[in-house]
This record gives structure tokens, sequence and C-alpha cells, in this order.
């Protein structure tokens, strides 16, 4: 687009195939940027860098910008490789001076600091707040609390803050941090498909539950397992009719012995489709969680209901077609009874505007500077 203003980002859009809630919010970002006459130009790939070279220049960036926060030998190379790719990403960037960071994880916290040395305004999208993700097992409260700490003080570098959850955006207030909300609403292709599946349910009366996660993450396999287990607790909970999919389920097949339940593990985007048509609700557990589950938002529009313990709704509680549970014996009531279709979730339009407006004004800024 002629004489359209550019700027750096640190993200990337990958692929719009529905397994990968994080891409597609990244997609979202880059249709709304695009809305708006804004081109990005992506940051540099990470160029092959020593482990020696790694340190050095992470020793540098501590010695001027302070300790990390954390393991510092860890961080101090990663410091080191951010240092590396953000120099060449400068070097060639001759747009506006605004660094759109999404990729907001702790071996990133150099990002702002470095940006903001070059003259950049940072806008920062954290797609959650990685500290308070458990890919592990059991942590203590105080290693997260000191992680969480980094992870804002890391964050409070940024001009501008769009959170995806309003839990977020309320944590980040209590630190003095005013950020905004800027919700996951799916990107052009997948609302296109999700409305195809939407329409072709129109007239049917789906019977199966579906289960949909990669559970090769950590936190999405100890949720589901959870949800397996409170199934089976459930009056004939072995012998309702529920489809398990996603990357990695195979290893639910064990808990599912005994059971009607189907464990079909990953599936190519045909099948999954005809899962999707064919369910009568989605089930939605988690232990802990941070930011928002895209899925939810997603199913909302094919036409899907939703069943989701709290902890996993979040910031959809009072959305149609969204139905909560705090027991066991709640989740068994739910079950029972025939959920509606939902209406599909509304554009979210104001906030929209709101980032729209607040990356032109950053872009005005920096023009001005």
């Amino acid at each position: 687009m002629k004489d359209a203003p550019v700027i750096l980002a640190d993200t990337s859009p990958g692929s719009w195939q529905f397994p990968n809630g994080g891409e597609h919010r990244t997609r979202q970002i880059h249709e709304l940027i695009g809305s708006a006459g804004i081109e990005i130009r992506p940051m540099d790939p990470p160029a092959p860098l020593s482990n020696p070279r790694k340190y050095l220049l992470g020793l540098k960036y501590w010695l001027r910008h302070g300790q990390a926060h954390g393991s510092p030998l860890r961080l101090i190379r990663h410091h080191g490789a951010v240092t590396a790719r953000l120099s060449s990403s400068l070097s060639h960037h001759d747009g506006a001076k605004v660094l759109v960071w999404e990729n907001t994880h702790r071996n990133n916290q150099a990002t702002p600091q470095l940006a903001r040395h070059a003259g950049y305004a940072v806008m920062a999208l954290p797609q959650n707040l990685e500290s308070l993700v458990r890919n592990t097992g059991v942590i203590p409260a105080s290693k997260t609390a000191a992680r969480l700490t980094g992870e804002v003080l890391m964050l409070a570098g940024a001009e501008s803050i769009h959170c995806i959850s309003r839990e977020e955006q309320w944590l980040l207030a209590g630190f003095g941090i005013a950020a905004d909300y800027l919700p996951y609403y799916p990107p052009k292709a997948v609302a296109d498909h999700l409305l195809e599946v939407r329409r072709r349910r129109e007239g049917t009366e789906p019977q199966r539950w579906l289960i949909l996660g990669s559970v090769g993450n950590p936190p999405t396999f100890a949720g589901v397992s959870e949800l397996l287990h409170r199934l089976k607790l459930l009056p004939n909970g072995h012998q309702l009719p529920v489809d398990i999919a996603g990357y990695e389920t195979e290893r639910l097949r064990e808990q599912a012995e005994g059971t009607e339940w189907r464990v079909h593990g990953g599936v190519d985007q045909q099948t999954l489709t005809e899962l999707l048509v064919t369910a009568k609700a989605m089930l939605v557990h988690q232990i802990s969680g941070a930011g928002a589950l895209t899925r939810i938002p997603e199913m909302l529009m094919a036409g899907i209901p939703v069943v989701a313990n709290a902890i996993a709704a979040r910031s959809a509680f009072n959305w149609s077609g969204m139905y909560c549970y705090d027991s066991p014996r709640e989740l068994g009531v739910l079950l029972h009874q025939n959920l509606a279709a939902p209406a599909a979730p509304r554009q979210p339009t104001n906030a929209e505007q709101r980032f729209i407006e607040s990356l032109q004004q950053m872009i005005g800024r920096q023009r001005i500077g």
C-alpha cells in the first residue's frame, strides 16, 4: 500500500488451521493491523549463534539494563539471543519505530528494554501471562510469585498493553499497569469455516459430547484427565457418548477403557469438521489457566454450546451458549439438560477500535519525534 506506515512485529501468523489457537490469535492481530492500512514487517529469524556469543551479548545487556528476573545464567543466554535478533531486525527496518510484541515469553524479557533503548515504542499483546502457565507438576507458590513479578516488570516496559482476558487486565491494574482488553475473535478464514459448520448443524440434533484439545500441552492434559475422572464418577458416566480428539489424545485411551467413549487421537481437518457438526456440546475443564481459551468463542461461532468449569470459562462466563459448573454434581446436571444453540459471538468492535487508535497514536508520536 502506497505511503502506508510500516511497523516491526515480534510475531508470526503461521497457519490458520484449526488446532493452534495461538496462531489464530496472531492472525486476528495481523488482520486488525492490516485493516487500518498499516503494514507489518516481521522480526528477522534467529541467526545461528554460539553459546559463548549469546552469553557475551547477554552479559552486556545485563550490565547495562540490570539483572535478569529468574535464573541469571539461563536468562542471560536468552538475553544474548534476543539482543542479536533484535539488533538485526532494527538495522533492517526503516519504517515507523513501533514494535508490536506478542512473543512475551520470559525468554524474551529483554525485548522492551532493547527496543526502547533504540528509540522504539512497544505495544505488548501477551497471549497469556506466562508465569501463570503450569507446564510442570507441583510448582511452589513462591516460585510462581517470583516469576510473575519478573513478568510484570517486563510488561511494564511496554508503552501500551492489550490483554486477551479481563482477568489479566484486572491483575495488571493491581500492579499499577493500565492495560486495555482485546478479546479473541476468529480471523476471517477461521470464522468462514466455523459459520459453515453452524450452517450444517441447522436442523440436526447432535447427540455426542466433544472433548477437544492438544494433550501434548501439560495444562490441557491435566484438565482433560480430571474431566474424564469426573465423568466416570457420574451415574452411567462411562456410557456417555463422548468423542475425544486432538494431538496426543491417544495417551488417554487407558482412561477410556471400559467406557463408550471414542478416543480419536490427532485428526485431519475433514474429520474434525465432522466431529464439530455432530457435537452436542464441547466439554472444557482446566485445573489452572492463563489468558483465554480461543476455542470457546470458536465453538460458539460454530453453533456449539460449551460446558466448562469456572477456571476454563474465565472471561466468557456470560456469553450466549456458555454453561458453567463448579462441582461434579453441577456437571452432571448440565449433561442432562437440553442445551440451546448459542448465538454467534458479537465482534468486539469497540475493543478493536481502541487497539487500532492506540497503535495509530504510537505511530504518530514516533513520526513527530
